[in-house]
């Protein structure tokens, strides 16, 4: 029997899915969870990840065409390009702590998963994580880098609302790009 499996998501993947199989559109009531723009990626930018020690954001979350938890979460690696052990999964009726227990029992779904990449950012820059470093180090990246950081913070989700997001809106002006929309006059 196939059943319904959400995927939680906060940054790229709401609005670059690639070949992630979705049966449904992003809905905006996600679990409230500890995310913040603590990793470097690959290319130098800097993305939002789970991190202990921050504040809750608000996240998305859409319908996985699988109804099938270890195929979900092997989809979801292969679109984050890692392995699924970072992916974290939790099925109802499982243990009943944490946030996303707590959102997953208030739906009509079997199970979740989502991404759990680590925060790199000390590792990467040497120093702690804060508004200060963050904008100290997107300072001093490349041009290329630079942009491409810029194009990813305006397009994360607007109620993704971090203590470096409302950092970077204040401090390089990159304020998200809903928020640049108009109304049709």
């Amino acid at each position: 029997m196939d059943r319904r499996i959400a995927v939680v998501g906060w940054g790229s993947l709401i609005w670059d899915p690639r070949e992630l199989p979705l049966a449904s559109s992003w809905h905006p009531d996600g679990p409230q969870l500890p995310v913040e723009f603590a990793r470097v990626s690959d290319d130098g930018r800097l993305t939002l990840v789970l991190r202990d020690g921050v504040a809750d954001a608000q996240t998305l979350w859409a319908l996985m065409s699988s109804g099938a938890l270890d195929e979900a979460r092997e989809q979801l690696a292969r679109r984050e390009r890692t392995v699924p052990d970072l992916i974290g999964s939790l099925e109802k009726g499982g243990p009943p702590e944490g946030p996303v227990a707590s959102w997953l029992a208030q739906r009509q779904l079997d199970a979740v998963v989502w991404t759990g990449l680590p925060s790199n950012f000390e590792e990467r820059t040497g120093e702690p994580l804060g508004v200060d470093v963050a904008v100290r180090y997107l300072e001093q990246v490349s041009d290329d880098t630079r942009l491409a950081a810029e194009r990813y913070v305006r397009r994360a989700p607007p109620q993704v609302r971090t203590a470096i997001r409302r950092g970077l809106e204040r401090r390089l002006g990159w304020t998200t790009a809903y928020a640049q929309r108009r109304p049709a006059p």
